[in-house]
């Protein structure tokens, strides 16, 4: 069965906003992916309910949760073009 990351904003509440463009064979498999290009928060596992800690940018909170891919649209760019997008923003300051 594959599985996929949702991802959710927190406003009052966490609101879905699509899932990332990555599909993986396993639960265990995107916590790994996850956990590649996040190594500076808690691992996604069974004890966190497959659920991330909540991520808090200058612009947004969000979470990531594993789900069932079932054929859903992938509309959230993966990891590596997210941190490349960050780090155009971030070269854009100094």
């Amino acid at each position: 069965m594959p599985y996929m990351l949702e991802v959710q904003r927190l406003t009052d509440v966490f609101v879905h906003v699509g899932y990332m463009a990555m599909v993986c064979r396993t639960k265990l498999a995107m916590a790994q992916f996850y956990a590649h290009y996040n190594p500076h928060m808690p691992p996604i596992n069974a004890s966190t309910q497959w659920k991330s800690d909540t991520h808090v940018t200058p612009h947004s909170s969000v979470r990531f949760v594993v789900r069932v891919y079932d054929d859903e649209e992938l509309t959230v760019p993966g990891f590596g073009a997210l941190h490349a997008e960050e780090k155009m923003a971030a070269d854009s300051l100094t």
